[in-house]
């Protein structure tokens, strides 16, 4: 028998495991992160409902590990939700040499959360691209547009304007960069900075917001920047495990 008789027969054999493996092996729970009510199917194509993102709950989220991607020494996964506050498609990849990538062609995520207020409104996400090789950005593109800070001027007691934005590279990292300016002239900036690590920070700053505004915005979680002026708020996550 020929080495690769005996390597396609390996490869066999993982790929049929993966294919008979509970779905609970890859979707892990982890309170306030990701968290389901049900789960069905296996490793390789599975589903789970009464499912919580962060602070999104959405009905039903599905996935499937691509055969000819693992076949080619890549990892990858199709995943689609749907139903209550999320609703798209993407798909993650991964491979040797820090190579990784995020594609989602739309996703639409209805309101959120600043501190203890509940947002209206959408974010509407079309075209994303993301790549990253050899520890750094590589590729980046997409288009990103809000509404939920001017839909939720009543629960944020703050004039909030749409915002637009679009993805691109910023060194190593991968940039995604939302602004816009309320009739107050009071300017917002939200930023998602995702590095080829896997690890993400993002960050909302506001300026030019009159007295009253501040101190909407510090009871909704904002602290004031003392070198700019700025109401900032941010904090870190993870786009790839």
């Amino acid at each position: 028998m020929r080495l690769w008789h005996i390597l396609v027969f390996l490869v066999a054999l993982v790929v049929f495991g993966a294919a008979r493996a509970p779905a609970t092996l890859v979707a892990r729970q982890v309170p306030g992160v990701f968290t389901y009510e049900r789960i069905g199917g296996t490793a390789w194509a599975g589903r789970v409902e009464g499912v919580h993102v962060g602070p999104f709950q959405s009905d039903a989220l599905n996935w499937r590990l691509s055969a000819l991607d693992l076949l080619g020494g890549r990892a990858a996964v199709s995943a689609g939700i749907s139903g209550g506050d999320l609703d798209g498609e993407g798909r993650a990849a991964a491979a040797l040499g820090g190579r990784r990538s995020l594609r989602i062609p739309r996703l639409r995520i209805a309101g959120g959360r600043i501190g203890a207020a509940a947002l209206s409104g959408a974010t509407e996400v079309s075209g994303l691209d993301i790549a990253f090789a050899s520890g750094a950005c590589a590729h980046a593109e997409g288009q990103i547009n809000s509404d939920v800070l001017a839909q939720s001027g009543r629960a944020l007691n703050f004039n909030g304007p749409t915002l637009t934005g679009a993805a691109a590279c910023d060194g190593d990292d991968a940039l995604v960069r939302m602004t816009g300016e309320n009739s107050d002239a009071a300017l917002v900036d939200m930023t998602l900075r995702l590095q080829p690590d896997g690890g993400g920070t993002w960050r909302i700053a506001v300026a030019g917001a009159g007295a009253d505004a501040q101190s909407a915005l510090a009871a909704a979680g904002f602290q004031a920047s003392p070198n700019s002026g700025q109401m900032v708020m941010s904090g870190d996550f993870r786009w790839f495990m």
